[in-house]
């Protein structure tokens, strides 16, 4: 009787354990893939032949709605906390009808770094003030963030050919955003887990 009733309790406990996980979602094969909203965040660690990073890598989230010079943008803050103080880094982003993805400063003029429906192998001018086709988009194949499968992502690049050492590459997955970023002089960092629209997603 003794041994029914603690492997009830065993049982009861594995259960409750199960259900109260992360309450992550499984990850959307389809979506935004660059969810603009109050609240979304994303946390993100640099990227190891062992895997991610154990210590802090980056995180940004979007708190506010403003009006720069009449449009509406989203600001979204950026903290690199694994510095030895963190430090904060704000852009301000909108979006067109034509799924354009603009961002800016408070002053200076807007880049263009993201073409939600451009097609594949694409090429346009990151900015008014760029001097050729530095903006590149490419579809992936199916990728993988720390197990989690996600297929339909979209890597952007920018490279000038004259410049050394000022390309980026950021991958977009629909529903969740940004999940790898890299430059010429930060290691890639991977996508850790993610609030989107008051949903969780961890990877």
């Amino acid at each position: 009787m003794k041994a029914k009733f603690f492997l009830l309790i065993a049982a009861t406990v594995l259960v409750t354990s199960c259900d109260d996980d992360d309450g992550s979602a499984p990850v959307p094969t389809s979506g935004d893939l660059f969810p603009l909203a109050v609240g979304n965040t994303w946390e993100y660690r640099y990227r190891t032949p062992h895997g991610l990073d154990d210590f802090d890598g980056v995180k940004k989230e979007i708190t506010a709605e403003v009006q720069l010079e009449g449009r509406t943008y989203y600001q979204m803050i950026t903290t690199w906390k694994s510095m030895p103080k963190p430090y904060l880094d704000t852009l301000y982003y909108r979006m067109d009808n034509n799924g354009f993805v603009y961002q800016r400063r408070k002053a200076g003029e807007e880049g263009n770094p993201f073409r939600i429906n451009a097609s594949d192998k694409s090429a346009w001018r990151y900015s008014a003030s760029s001097t050729e086709e530095d903006m590149h988009v490419i579809n992936q194949e199916p990728i993988t963030i720390r197990n989690t499968p996600i297929s339909n992502a979209r890597l952007f690049t920018f490279d000038v050919a004259i410049m050394a050492d000022e390309e980026w590459y950021t991958t977009l997955a629909p529903g969740i955003g940004i999940v790898t970023m890299s430059t010429a002089w930060v290691p890639p960092m991977d996508l850790q887990s993610a609030v989107i629209n008051g949903q969780s997603y961890d990877f």
